[in-house]
């Protein structure tokens, strides 16, 4: 399982007492023995890189402290320099598994030999027993750095310390546990904290958009208001406009009377000449007709001989005097 914590964004105070920048931590499968592998930085006074790697199954320990001096001679003394900081974060990579170009592997003295003269082209038996305890209990770190056309080796010496003392890991055990205990009282506080931020932003975000609402409910009501007004200004048209037209139609029939009333008086004026010029014509007529009775008298010879003569002329005087009279019958009802 692997650990990666930066303590100084969690609990800045506890950075600066204890100058602990950076933890990390990883169970790792090594030649099917399983490993925990765990890395420090410190920041005192100069960066410093602790290492420690401890068996599983036997609680054996290995640990080693390394600056930057130490870091980047190493690095050149393989061809392929790496500062420090690119060190490390190749080292953290490796150790959380994180890329494939990195690995890690950890060496005995005799592996490291033997790795040596595999290099150099050397052959030759290493003895199983180095005459150096602490040689012997002694493992190399090597982080495994796989480019595109090479492979660079770069070891890391850890020195046995040892099984941990009982004694030592209660002291531990106490210090982790109050750390523990106080990392969690400032999360909660932090997490409590962080709530009641949110709480606030919600509180503000829900006041605005209730004071929105009222603006908008109170624009509505004038819109309404306005609107009712506008329907009232609308409808006093429409009956205004049908006033107009209630008064257009009967413009337009008195002026359909006025118009029948002139064209019957004037008919009436013509019938009236007609009527002046029939009468006269009817007393003419009738001054003729008496003419030529009293001719007729006087002269029977030749009002015979002109009878036979202009019977037509007498008898067409005799109907257009019947029809003037009926004429002017008609004109008198």
């Amino acid at each position: 399982m692997k650990d990666s914590l930066d303590l100084s964004a969690i609990n800045p105070g506890l950075s600066e007492s204890s100058s602990l920048k950076h933890v990390c931590s990883n169970e790792i499968l090594i030649r099917n023995q399983p490993y925990i592998i765990s890395m420090s930085i410190h920041n005192s006074k100069q960066p410093q890189m602790d290492l420690e790697v401890e068996a599983k199954e036997s609680a054996d320990q290995w640990k080693g402290s390394f600056d930057v001096t130490a870091i980047e001679t190493m690095t050149a003394k393989t061809g392929n320099f790496k500062s420090f900081n690119i060190f490390v974060s190749m080292l953290e990579n490796a150790v959380n598994q994180e890329s494939t170009s990195v690995s890690i592997d950890l060496f005995t003295y005799d592996d490291l030999e033997t790795l040596r003269k595999k290099r150099q082209g050397q052959s030759g038996n290493i003895p199983n027993h180095p005459t150096n305890i602490q040689l012997a209990n002694k493992r190399y770190l090597i982080l495994t750095y796989n480019a595109e056309y090479d492979r660079i080796y770069y070891p890391l010496s850890l020195p046995y310390c040892g099984k941990p003392d009982p004694v030592i890991l209660m002291q531990q055990i106490r210090q982790l546990t109050t750390e523990n205990r106080l990392l969690k009282s400032r999360l909660e506080s932090d997490v409590e904290r962080s709530d009641i931020i949110r709480l606030q932003r919600e509180c503000t975000r829900l006041k605005k958009e209730n004071n929105e609402y009222r603006q908008q409910l109170s624009s509505n009501r004038s819109n309404n208001s306005k609107d009712q007004q506008q329907q009232q200004q609308i409808e006093l048209l429409h009956q205004m406009i049908r006033t107009s037209e209630d008064a257009l139609v009967k413009e337009r029939a008195k002026i359909t009377k006025n118009d029948d009333y002139k064209t019957l008086n004037n008919q009436v004026e013509l019938l009236k000449t007609s009527e002046r010029q029939l009468k006269s014509k009817v007393r003419s007529l009738t001054n003729e007709i008496a003419l030529l009775k009293r001719n007729s008298l006087h002269h029977p010879t030749t009002v015979r001989s002109s009878s036979r003569v202009r019977p037509i002329h007498l008898h067409g005087y005799i109907l257009t005097t019947i029809l003037l009279i009926v004429a002017l019958c008609y004109f008198e009802r």
